[in-house]
C-alpha cells in the first residue's frame, strides 16, 4: 500500500491516533523542553538576531515587498533569503487562472518546460529526475484533493511548494556553524515489509546525518491548504512514518526520540511529532498486540509562510533544531556510541 491509497482498514491496523491540530501558539516553553530544544533555543534566536539577511527577509514578508527588482545595493538585500521569497511567491501566486489540469502523455509539454527553464538549467534538470509531478505524479495530486473546489487557492504545481520549503530550511541551516546536516529534496523510498502486506512511502524530502545519511526528519508537502485534504493528509503522514519506524526502528537521535514531519500545505506549514513506546515497535515487528502501544502524532500550526511573525518563530524553532541535531551528533561521537534502540512515551 501507499500513503496516498491506503484503505482504512489498513490505517486502523496501523494503530496511529491523532489527537488533532495544536495551535502554533501552543508550541511555547514546556514543548521546547518536551521536544529537547530548550538548550538550544537562546543560541537560535541569537543568531538569526545577528543575521542582517534574515531580518531583512522578515522586513520583506512583513512590508509585502516584491524583490523581483532588488539587488546587493538595495536597503534591504536577503541575500541567501531572496531565493525562498520568491518561490514562496511562485507557489503562493498562481501563474494563470486556468493551470490545474494535467498536461497530456507521460512527458512535460514545451510550455510547462519553458516555465521552468526560465528558472535555470539546475532546476529544470532536477525536474527531469524527479518528474516533478508536472505529468504523470499531478495525477496523484488530483486523487489527494478529492474534495476541494477550482476556486480553493493552490499551488500551480506541487513542487513549487517544495521549492519554496526547501530552500528556506536549507538558508537558516546554513547559518548554524558545521551543522552536520542537510535537507534534501530527493525522493526517498521507505519500504516496510509486513507479514501479509508491505507498506511504501516516499516523503518530498528529508533531513539527514552528512557523515551516515541517518535520517533525522521526513517533509511532506501539498498544493492545496490542509483543511481541504486533511483526512488524505492523516493517511499518508501515518504511512510515513509507520515506514520509517518499522525501516529504521532505532531512534533518529534527535528530539528525544520523536519522529518529526514538517509538511507545507500550500502556504501552511505544520510540525508533527510521532511519540509511541518501546511495545509499539514490537507490535511493528511481531504484531503483538498491547494496551497503549499505539504511535501518537502530535501536530502544531499553521505557520503561514507569507506572515513575518510566523516565519520568525518558525525559523527559530528550525535552527533550534538544527543546532540540537548537531549537538547530538557530536556527542554520540564523542561517546563512540551508535544510536540506541529507543522509542518515546507519549
Amino acid at each position: 500500500m501507499s500513503g496516498s491509497k491506503t484503505l482504512k482498514k489498513q490505517f486502523l491496523m496501523m494503530r496511529v491516533l491523532w489527537p488533532g491540530t495544536l495551535t502554533k501558539k501552543a508550541f511555547d516553553h514546556s514543548q521546547l523542553v518536551r521536544f529537547g530544544l530548550d538548550k538550544t533555543w537562546a543560541i537560535a534566536k541569537q543568531y538569526l538576531s545577528n543575521s542582517i539577511e534574515f531580518q531583512n527577509y522578515l522586513s520583506i514578508l512583513r512590508g509585502k515587498i516584491d524583490v523581483d527588482h532588488m539587488d546587493e545595493n538595495s536597503a534591504i538585500w536577503p541575500g541567501a533569503f531572496r531565493a525562498p521569497i520568491r518561490w514562496q511567491s511562485r507557489a503562493l501566486h498562481s501563474s494563470a487562472s486556468d493551470t490545474y489540469e494535467s498536461p497530456a502523455g507521460s512527458e512535460t509539454s514545451d510550455q510547462d518546460r519553458r516555465r521552468i527553464t526560465q528558472r535555470g538549467k539546475d532546476l529544470w534538470d532536477f525536474v527531469k529526475r524527479r518528474q516533478l509531478r508536472l505529468s504523470v505524479d499531478h495525477k496523484s495530486d488530483i486523487h489527494m484533493e478529492e474534495g476541494g473546489s477550482r476556486d480553493e487557492k493552490k499551488a500551480d504545481y506541487e513542487i513549487l511548494v517544495v521549492f519554496a520549503l526547501v530552500s528556506l530550511l536549507d538558508c537558516l541551516t546554513q547559518l548554524v556553524p558545521n551543522a552536520r546536516v542537510e535537507w534534501d529534496p530527493s525522493q526517498v523510498e521507505f519500504t516496510a515489509v509486513f507479514d501479509s502486506a508491505s507498506c511504501t512511502a516516499i516523503p518530498d524530502g528529508l533531513l539527514w546525518d552528512l557523515s551516515d545519511r541517518i535520517v533525522k526528519v521526513l517533509l511532506e508537502v501539498k498544493r492545496l491548504g490542509q483543511k481541504e485534504i486533511y483526512d488524505a493528509i492523516v493517511k499518508q503522514e501515518s504511512v510515513e512514518t509507520v515506514a520509517w519506524i518499522k525501516n529504521a526502528p532505532q531512534s533518529p537521535g534527535i528530539l528525544n526520540g520523536r519522529r518529526l514531519i514538517i509538511s507545507a500545505d500550500y502556504n501552511e506549514i505544520y510540525l508533527t511529532f510521532g511519540e509511541y513506546p518501546p511495545e509499539y515497535v514490537e507490535y511493528l515487528t511481531t504484531g503483538v498486540k498491547h494496551a497503549g502501544a499505539f504511535l501518537t502524532m502530535n501536530s502544531f500550526g499553521p505557520w503561514l509562510m507569507d506572515n513575518g511573525d510566523d516565519m520568525e518563530q518558525f525559523a527559530s524553532i528550525i535552527v533550534a533544531l538544527i543546532f540540537h541535531a548537531r549537538d547530538m551528533i557530536v556527542q554520540a561521537r564523542r561517546t563512540g556510541m551508535s544510536t540506541k534502540v529507543v522509542t518515546t512515551n507519549c
